[in-house]
């Protein structure tokens, strides 16, 4: 007769490898889907694929001081500060002090800026659509929700620490 799995070995078993891990499996699907972007947005634009993500957020959250960005983009504080200073030496965003600590500063999103992010925005959707087109709708409703719960696990796990 068959024993029952342990709960840790039904999620992932002790001789698992590497390639079984969800986060490297994440990571691959990251870099893989990212590598099209990247070459659209840096042959295009002249941007990074951060710098877009960046961005995009100064488009809804303007203005952001670099702790905005990064606790919106989930990105370590030394990649945003390089991404917001491309962002603002290629005219996307304007740099303004901020009022009430002279060690921070406010980016602000320009017209140029604006008008950059909604020319790629259409492009970045439909390459979007293309991804979600590979999963049916019941499977797209998972995958996103799985992933919004797994979010959530880790910035309620980074809050508490």
């Amino acid at each position: 007769m068959d024993t029952p799995m342990s709960d840790d070995l039904a999620i992932l078993a002790d001789d698992a490898t590497i390639q079984d891990f969800l986060t490297y499996k994440i990571r691959v699907l990251y870099l893989l889907s990212g590598r099209k972007t990247t070459r659209y947005l840096a042959g295009r634009y002249d941007l990074t694929l951060i710098g877009w993500w960046l961005l995009g957020q100064l488009a809804l959250h303007s203005p952001a001081t670099v702790t905005d960005m990064v606790e919106l983009t989930k990105h370590d504080k030394a990649q945003v500060s390089r991404g917001l200073r491309q962002l603002h030496n290629r005219g996307y965003s304007d740099r303004q002090e901020h009022p009430d600590d002279a060690r921070s500063v406010f980016y602000k999103i320009t017209r140029l800026g604006m008008d950059v992010y909604e020319e790629i925005l259409p492009n970045r959707v439909a390459a979007q659509r293309d991804i979600l087109k590979v999963l049916d709708s019941n499977e797209r409703q998972v995958v996103e929700g799985a992933l919004d719960k797994l979010i959530k696990h880790f910035v309620d796990e980074s809050q508490a620490n």
